[in-house]
C-alpha cells in the first residue's frame, strides 16, 4: 500500500470508516514544520495519543475505574493529580496487556500499522518499546540531561524542552519517566516526577523493586514494562518518606523435633521475645529496633513470620535460613503479590489477622474506657474484668463467625494480661 495515494479526507485503507488524517495519517496540526526535533517528536506523540484515545475511546471508558484503581494500588494517597494523568494514560496504552496477551498500543501498531504514515509508525513502536524507569542526573548542557538508569546503570542523553535550571545538582536528583528512544533523539513521553536525592532513596528504590521481581520471578525489565504501578507506588512512598507496609507472611510446615528445637532457639536466642502464647501458638516479636508488625508465631506443627517493612522481613529470612536451612517458606500474602491468599491458606491468614487486629486493638484509647487504651486498663486493679465484660457485651451485635472468632480472640488476650 503506497500512503502517498491516499488523500487526507479519503476513508482510510485500513478500513475504520474514518478519513485518512483522522486515522493512520498525520494530524496537519501537529506537523512541525521548523525542524526542531523536540516539537516533531513531541508533536507526533501527541498526534498518536489523541489517536488511540479517540479509537479506544469505549473500552476505557469501560474500564477506565478498575484500571486506575490498580494503577494507584501501591500509591500513599490512592490518588492521581489530575496533571500526572498521563502517566496513567501511557501505562494504560503501552504497559497493559488484554485478554489476546497483546497492549492497545501494540494491537492498534498490528492492525494499523501497515497504513501508517512512517514517522507515526517509528513514533508508535517507540512508544509500545519504552517502561516507566528511574533515572539519575549525572550532568547537563543546555537542553541536554545525561541521565544513569539506576536498574541497569546505563546512560543515556534526554532531549528536554527547555534548558535544565537546577544548578549543580548533577548525581542528586533523581527522575521517574517514561523515556522514549526514537533514531536520533531521547524524550520524557508525558508526565516526569522529580526528586532531590537524600542518602538511602536511591537503595531503598532499587531494593524495593529488586524484592518485586524475585517474588514474581520477574527480569527487573518485564517488571518495569507490565508491572510499572509497582514502581510509581515505591517511588510516591519515598516523596512522601513513607516506608512500604509489604504485611508479608510465610508459613513453614514443621515436624514435632523441628518445632522444639525452634522454640528451644528462640527463648534463648536475646533478639527475640516470647510477646505471648494463646490457642496453642507462643507469638516471638523482635527485642531489636523494627518497624510495624514484626512476629514469629510457632506452634507444634507450623512457624508463621510475619512483617510489614521489608528490612524486618530480610531479618526474620536470615533467622530462618540459620535456624532451618532446608525450609522453602511459603508466602501467604505479600503487598507485590496481589490478591487474595489462595483458599488452603486462608486459616493461617486469618490466624495472624486476629493477631495484627488486636495489637491495633489493644493500644488504641478507647471511651468506654476513659480514652485508655485496653493493654494499659488491664493494668488497673479491676482492669481485665471491665475489658472482658466489653467484649461480652460486644459479642452478641456480631453477624458473622469471622467477627465473633476475632472477639474471642481477643478475651484470650485479656485473660492472659497481654
Amino acid at each position: 500500500m503506497n500512503n502517498a495515494r491516499v488523500g487526507r479526507n479519503d476513508p482510510c485503507p485500513c478500513g475504520s470508516g474514518k478519513k485518512y488524517k483522522r486515522c493512520c495519517g498525520l494530524v496537519e496540526e501537529y506537523m512541525n514544520p521548523t525542524g526542531d526535533p523536540f516539537l516533531r517528536y513531541s508533536n507526533l506523540i501527541t498526534a498518536l495519543k489523541i489517536k488511540l484515545d479517540s479509537f479506544y475511546e469505549k473500552e476505557i471508558r469501560r474500564a477506565r475505574r478498575d484500571l486506575m484503581n490498580r494503577f494507584l494500588y501501591f500509591m500513599v494517597d490512592k490518588s492521581l493529580p489530575a496533571e500526572h494523568d498521563s502517566l496513567f494514560s501511557d501505562w494504560l496504552w503501552f504497559d497493559q496487556t488484554g485478554e489476546n496477551g497483546d497492549t492497545l498500543g501494540f494491537h492498534y501498531l498490528k492492525e494499523h500499522g501497515t497504513f501508517m504514515e512512517e514517522p507515526l509508525r517509528e513514533c508508535l513502536l517507540a512508544l509500545n518499546l519504552s517502561y516507566l524507569s528511574v533515572y539519575q542526573v549525572i550532568g547537563y548542557e543546555g537542553t541536554h540531561l545525561q541521565l544513569r538508569d539506576i536498574f541497569s546503570n546505563r546512560t543515556c542523553p534526554v532531549l528536554l524542552k527547555e534548558p535544565w535550571e537546577l544548578e549543580g545538582n548533577e548525581g542528586s536528583v533523581l527522575l521517574l519517566g517514561r523515556l522514549v528512544q526514537f533514531k536520533d533523539a531521547n524524550l520524557f513521553s508525558g508526565m516526569v516526577l522529580l526528586m532531590e536525592e537524600e542518602p538511602g532513596y536511591r537503595d531503598f528504590i532499587v531494593e524495593h523493586v529488586g524484592y518485586a521481581t524475585r517474588l514474581q520471578g520477574e527480569e527487573t525489565t518485564n517488571l518495569l514494562k507490565f508491572d510499572g504501578e509497582i514502581l510509581l507506588g515505591i517511588f510516591d512512598h519515598v516523596l512522601k518518606k513513607m516506608l512500604v507496609n509489604l504485611n508479608d507472611i510465610r508459613y513453614c510446615p514443621l515436624t514435632s523435633e523441628e518445632a522444639e528445637r525452634l522454640r528451644n532457639s528462640l527463648q534463648q536466642d536475646q533478639e527475640y521475645n516470647l510477646e505471648h502464647t494463646t490457642a496453642g501458638i507462643s507469638w516471638f516479636k523482635p527485642a531489636y529496633d523494627h518497624f510495624g508488625y514484626v512476629r514469629m508465631a510457632l506452634s507444634e506443627d507450623k512457624l508463621l513470620c510475619c512483617a510489614d517493612v521489608l528490612e524486618d522481613i530480610m531479618k526474620l529470612d536470615e533467622w530462618l535460613n540459620q535456624h532451618l536451612a532446608e525450609a522453602e517458606p511459603t508466602i501467604i500474602t505479600d503487598l507485590m503479590l496481589p490478591g487474595p491468599p489462595d483458599p488452603a491458606h486462608l486459616p493461617l491468614w486469618f490466624t495472624v489477622l486476629k493477631d495484627q487486629q488486636t495489637e491495633k486493638w489493644l493500644d488504641t484509647p478507647h471511651p468506654e474506657l476513659g480514652e485508655t487504651s485496653p493493654r494499659e486498663y488491664i493494668k488497673q486493679a479491676g482492669g481485665k474484668e471491665r475489658v472482658r465484660q466489653l467484649l461480652r457485651e460486644f459479642a452478641p451485635s456480631l453477624k458473622n463467625n469471622e467477627s465473633k472468632d476475632l472477639v474471642e480472640y481477643m478475651t484470650m488476650r485479656v485473660t492472659n494480661n497481654h
